[in-house]
């Protein structure tokens, strides 16, 4: 008998519910974030926990305590406590006994990161079909490394809170690295590289998604306008359906100490851009409560310049949506503190919703990770931000922060950006543009009094304007009026 895709999920869920609540025997039983080949946050106290038999003592031994951590389990079987960890080692066994004996080996002490969204983070080091990672190939022969450890949250829906999931840890090798998310991998590698330091990522994205789907019914109570599913009968894309993936692929890692996230996501909420800024800091924030760690760093991208089809899901798509969603992500950025945002503007591809250049994306996070979160210093980290607008006789001035060493316009790509001002008659025209230090001059021979600029502010145009470090201006609009 063929089942749906919805009766599969709803069984799916069930049987781990199951399997989790009712052990079968003394034996301490651990979630599947806790197991061979994990990653424990260093010089934290992270929290760890399982399962046992009802008001149950067990005891935790790890190498680096004298002591035995104690506690006990509550009358559910469920139990918890807190180790602290030193700043970085192993390869460590961590011993539990409820009256029975239960090891996890080969465990390192290093960062952890999580990273999360839709299919641009899920895409694998081996690529899509026809849709290749570039260079990914090559880096798979050097991709092992005993040092970063990966695991993968299987896709998953759930109308109700999860405790487990199927998975374990890996270590990195050309097999496991070439199935596991492409940008997560990179990031894991330049953090490495650059700290000395084990790196774990854990990877919790699934194609498609939109934002909302990511967070609990809690989190969306402000939002009206987002409806909450009450059933699963009928849903054929829960990744579209709010709170839908938090319960089933974020619920049962919530808690594990990490010390940051990673984010990828937009593209499939291009279709209503308008509520994404105040959906992303809600987001955030909320993820921080629920972890509780207020000043979690939070890294994300934004997304890619992309040709989008007419209609999504049945909606109709404006040739702007794209660049309404980037706006939203930009400004979100100036409201949610310990956070950054990698931009894309010189990676899209018209045709192709995922863009191959995913080294670039990795870097770029971990640009911002390495000199915010762990304060290395001496290279660029974030890209140019626009923060004033003036007039001087026929030209429109925008000055820039985050431009250590000035700014550069390349010419010459597909597609490019261009830059258009306009006066008070809102009729926008192409304009020459010129760069020193950290402004940016437009003028045009049809504009003589300009007061308003857009930038790049299409669903696809590549961007041409950059720091002299590399790094892409986001496409912007300003405007003297406000």
């Amino acid at each position: 008998m063929k089942l749906n895709k919805s009766i599969k999920i709803f069984i799916g869920t069930l049987a781990v519910i199951l399997v989790i609540k009712i052990p079968s025997t003394a034996k301490v039983v651990m979630p599947a974030i806790f197991s061979d080949n994990m990653v424990l946050q260093r010089d934290a106290e992270v929290p760890i926990w399982g399962w046992s038999e009802s008001n149950r003592a067990v005891s935790i031994s790890v190498p680096w305590l004298k002591e035995e951590i104690k506690t006990k389990s509550d009358s559910n079987g469920k139990w918890k406590a807190w180790v602290k960890t030193p700043m970085s080692g192993g390869p460590f066994t961590l011993s539990f006994d409820d009256g029975d004996k239960f090891e996890i080996k080969d465990v390192l002490i290093g960062e952890v990161w999580l990273c999360s969204g839709q299919s641009n983070m899920e895409m694998p080091m081996k690529g899509y079909t026809s849709q290749p990672v570039e260079g990914a190939n090559e880096d798979l022969l050097t991709s092992d490394n005993q040092s970063i450890r990966l695991i993968k949250v299987p896709r998953n829906a759930s109308l109700e809170p999860l405790e487990n999931f199927e998975g374990r840890w890996e270590k990195s090798t050309s097999k496991t690295v070439s199935e596991f998310s492409a940008v997560a991998w990179y990031f894991a590698n330049y953090l490495n590289k650059s700290l000395n330091v084990p790196v774990g990522v854990i990877v919790s994205a699934y194609g498609g998604s939109n934002i909302q789907s990511w967070m609990s019914k809690q989190m969306l109570s402000d939002f009206n306008e987002i409806s909450i599913p009450e059933s699963m009968e009928g849903i054929k894309t829960p990744n579209r359906k709010a709170t839908l993936l938090y319960n089933a692929m974020l619920r049962p890692i919530i808690g594990y100490g990490i010390r940051g996230v990673l984010w990828y996501q937009g593209e499939s909420n291009v279709v209503n851009p308008s509520n994404y800024e105040d959906l992303m800091v809600q987001l955030v924030k909320s993820w921080r409560k629920e972890w509780e760690q207020e000043k979690l760093d939070f890294y994300y991208t934004q997304i890619a310049p992309y040709s989008y089809k007419r209609y999504i899901y049945g909606k109709l798509v404006g040739e702007r949506n794209g660049a309404y969603l980037r706006e939203a992500q930009l400004k979100a950025s100036y409201r949610i503190p310990n956070s950054g945002m990698a931009v894309l503007m010189d990676i899209g591809e018209e045709k192709n919703i995922h863009p191959k250049k995913k080294k670039e994306v990795g870097l770029r996070l971990a640009y911002q990770a390495l000199a915010k979160t762990y304060n290395l210093q001496g290279f660029e980290h974030s890209s140019p931000i626009p923060s004033n607008l003036s007039q001087s006789g026929n030209e429109l001035i925008v000055e820039f922060e985050n431009v250590p060493n000035g700014l550069i316009v390349k010419k010459h790509v597909d597609n490019e950006a261009s830059f258009f001002i306009s006066s008070n008659d809102s009729i926008f025209y192409k304009s020459n543009a010129r760069v020193k230090g950290n402004k940016l001059f437009l003028s045009c021979d049809e504009v003589d009094n300009p007061i308003a600029v857009h930038y790049g502010f299409e669903n696809y145009k590549m961007g041409i304007l950059f720091s002299s470090g590399g790094l892409p201006v986001s496409s912007f609009r300003m405007n003297a009026w406000k």
